[in-house]
């Protein structure tokens, strides 16, 4: 019987610069395919993971989680068997990324960032629930067994000693192979790649087979795949170009792209030929695959806990501070409403178990007051009493007749509650105090903040492709900044239709088709990972056994998951925003104190002053928050808005973009708004490209001497009208303006 198709070495662009395919594609390609499991095992990352399960389960395929480790700088796959292993394998990540946090420094751990590497006592420490994968060709074992270096690193003195013949060669790998089954058991296969590159790959693929037999530790085969097609193939080279500081002719001549298009997934009945007459690398693949198992609920970490006084619960506690800010807000005889409200919310809270959220929120509140740092909660933070009551937010929910459930409700997110959203804003040049205080409160190890995954848009998709093809600079950032409104895709379509021929290039030479090509391939794609303006996530215990941490530049840490992953996950945020208009606010506190000796508090300030709501009708809302100050605003939205206003919209982030432009029926606004994307189906650049193994080129611009892929171009196979797999669909045309009617 056929072995079910299985790859349990893919790579997503959540490997920066080493993959050029999303997670949504790479399944959605597999599930094409009819692959039953596909392990994710992206370099010393698992930002893939959520986006790759929820795609898997749309799919009906099965996802596992996994990743490649760079151990005593050789590298390594992962994959996690169980709920222990995803723990280990997250600890390991983050070990990697930030090292031992008992030596964690914040200056010297921004100069870490990017070079991820463990030591092999670290993986021996954390390697429960684990399957090693013994890793690619430049891997300890295929490097030892090619006499190239791995034997060096892998093996003592005593292993050395007679020289690196063949011989002693198999000695040495037969000794590496037993020291892993020390650790690992059963849970240790050695990986086999074929991509047909040659006579040297095939015969170390034949001696890792043989080693196999030898040793009786299980093979099994792997495409390491990174691409799906041939445009996210090229793409691929020239992140890989670009990653090696050269441009693609460059990178070419040096030999570090991958020498064929193989390393992608393979339809699976071309997968079993490839294999013929050596079928058990394909059984014992299925079987790996069979002993794992993934569930998004591993990666939710334990709320953190506060600290309360002994003799006490945070139940308790929240409960006295919430009557203490009440007999503060609304006077020493609370009203009968507002009572009832109270227990029903904190009875809610205490049922949900999110009392050391809510405490979590007011310890930072209370902070950043001590301090003198203007602070302020919104959204539908505003619709809690208990919030309310925390000091957290200045509307009285009750008094308004907002609704609480708006805020914290019964839905659930995989058999949980969906976790409360308290984004609080603090002034913008004073919240670093606010986020150190949180991280030495709650230990570094327990708090990160969620990152923010950049994709690419059109300017860096234009100048990395332009950089990586040769193209001078000066020409990129000429094309580059006329494009600043659009995807990648589009910006493929704009330069053929216009600002290639302007800039000399000609788009009907093999070169410029294959450059429009690679730009509509990087639609879509992560670029890189940055950090989240405010979105805590906080833990009871180390947080990177749950979420992996990274470092940024700057020395701070974010986890690999963004806002998005954390809600369909339902880990909750604590979001610590900053503010310019907050640190306004507080330098007019100090001019009116310094000229009337008093100074005012925020929850004094009326709500209905008639004065201020005529100034934002108006329009006169230039260098004001959060009204905006274009004519559309001033002529459409702001009078509505005002006129409509209630109490807890006054505290919400502001007005959405699609709603103020849904009110806008002015016929100028209508046209500006058709000129930005043609009413009709774009093309897609990658129909008037060939579909070479990689691109032919020539001389058909001005700025090329010589072809990139001319030496390796093949005739152009035919285009079906569908966008190849690996890449973002073509977006629907925005639909036009609504009109009066």
């Amino acid at each position: 019987m056929p072995a079910p198709a299985v790859e349990l070495r893919a790579h997503t662009a959540f490997s920066f610069n080493d993959g050029a395919v999303t997670p949504e594609a790479l399944i959605g390609r597999a599930a094409a395919l009819g692959y039953s499991t596909i392990a994710i095992t992206d370099t010393a990352d698992l930002g893939a993971l959520v986006r790759a399960a929820l795609a898997a389960r749309e799919h009906g395929i099965k996802a596992i989680a996994g990743a490649e480790l760079v151990v005593d700088g050789r590298p390594a796959a992962f994959l996690a068997r169980n709920e222990e292993g995803y723990r280990n394998l997250a600890t390991l990540i983050t070990l990697s990324r930030v090292g031992r946090w008992n030596a964690w420094e914040k200056t010297e751990a921004g100069l870490r960032r990017g070079q991820p590497n463990i030591a092999w006592a670290q993986v021996a420490e954390h390697s429960g629930g684990l399957h090693m994968l013994t890793g690619p060709a430049s891997g300890t074992l295929a490097s030892l067994v090619r006499g190239d270096g791995g034997w060096a690193a892998a093996t003592t003195d005593a292993d050395r000693q007679g020289g690196a013949g063949a011989d002693n060669r198999m000695a040495s790998a037969d000794r590496l192979i037993a020291s892993w089954r020390e650790v690992f058991g059963s849970r240790l296969s050695i990986e086999v790649q074929l991509h047909h590159t040659g006579g040297h790959e095939a015969a170390l693929a034949a001696e890792l087979i043989r080693l196999a037999g030898r040793t009786g530790v299980p093979w099994v085969a792997a495409q390491d795949a990174r691409y799906t097609d041939d445009t996210s193939r090229l793409v691929h080279d020239l992140l890989t170009a670009l990653r090696h500081g050269m441009n693609a002719e460059e990178a070419l001549r040096a030999g570090v792209l991958h020498p064929n298009g193989e390393w992608k997934l393979l339809e699976p009945g071309m997968l079993r030929r490839r294999w013929e007459g050596c079928e058990s690398g394909l059984h014992e693949a299925a079987h790996v695959a069979e002993q794992c198992s993934f569930d998004l609920s591993w990666l939710r970490p334990p709320l953190p806990s506060f600290s309360v006084p002994g003799g006490t619960t945070p139940d308790a506690f929240l409960h006295e501070r919430v009557y203490e800010g009440a007999h503060e807000r609304l006077g020493n005889s609370i009203p009968e409403a507002h009572r009832r409200q109270i227990e029903h919310e904190l009875a809610t809270i205490s049922r949900f178990g999110f009392a050391g959220f809510f405490l979590v929120m007011w310890d930072a509140v209370r902070f950043a007051q001590s301090r003198g740092i203007l602070c302020q909660g919104r959204g539908s933070a505003a619709n809690s009493v208990v919030v309310h009551c925390l000091g957290i937010t200045p509307i009285d929910p009750v008094k308004h007749g907002l609704l609480f459930e708006r805020f914290l409700s019964e839905v659930r997110v995989d058999g949980r509650a969906d976790a409360p959203d308290i984004d609080v804003d603090f002034e913008h040049d004073r919240r670093e105090e606010v986020l150190d205080y949180v991280y030495g409160r709650y230990e570094r190890q327990h708090a990160a903040i969620a990152c923010t995954v950049q994709s690419y848009r059109a300017p860096n998709a234009v100048q990395d492709a332009m950089r990586a093809f040769g193209y001078p600079q000066q020409i990129a950032a000429s094309i580059s900044k006329r494009l600043h409104r659009y995807d990648p895709l589009d910006a493929a379509v704009k330069m053929q239709e216009k600002y290639a021929a302007e800039a000399g290039l000609d788009v009907a030479s093999p070169r410029v088709k294959a450059l429009l090509r690679a730009i509509g391939g990087f639609d879509g794609l992560p670029r890189l990972r940055a950090t989240h303006v405010g979105g805590f996530v906080l833990s009871a215990q180390p947080l990177g056994s749950w979420l992996p941490i990274e470092q940024t530049g700057m020395g701070r840490t974010i986890i690999q998951f963004d806002k998005d992953d954390l809600d369909a996950i339902g880990v909750p945020k604590f979001d610590f925003l900053g503010l310019g208009g907050l640190s306004m606010v507080r330098r007019a506190f100090d001019a009116i104190e310094l000229r009337t000796g008093k100074r005012p508090r925020m929850y004094e300030i009326p709500t209905d002053d008639r004065p201020t709501y005529a100034l934002i009708s108006s329009g006169e809302t230039v260098g004001t928050f959060q009204p905006r100050a274009d004519s559309e605003y001033r002529a459409h939205a702001t009078r509505e808005a005002v006129r409509h206003r209630r109490a807890g919209g006054a505290h919400s982030p502001g007005p959405h973009p699609g709603k103020v432009r849904s009110a806008i029926h002015s016929p100028p606004a209508r046209a500006r708004g058709a000129n930005l994307r043609s009413p009709g189906a774009r093309a897609d650049p990658r129909a008037h490209a060939g579909h070479p193994d990689l691109p032919g080129t020539g001389n058909g611009d001005r700025h090329g001497a010589r072809g990139l892929y001319g030496r390796r171009g093949r005739r152009d196979a035919p285009h079906d009208g569908q966008p190849p797999q690996g890449t973002a669909p073509p977006r629907r045309a925005r639909p036009p303006a609504p009109t009066d009617d």
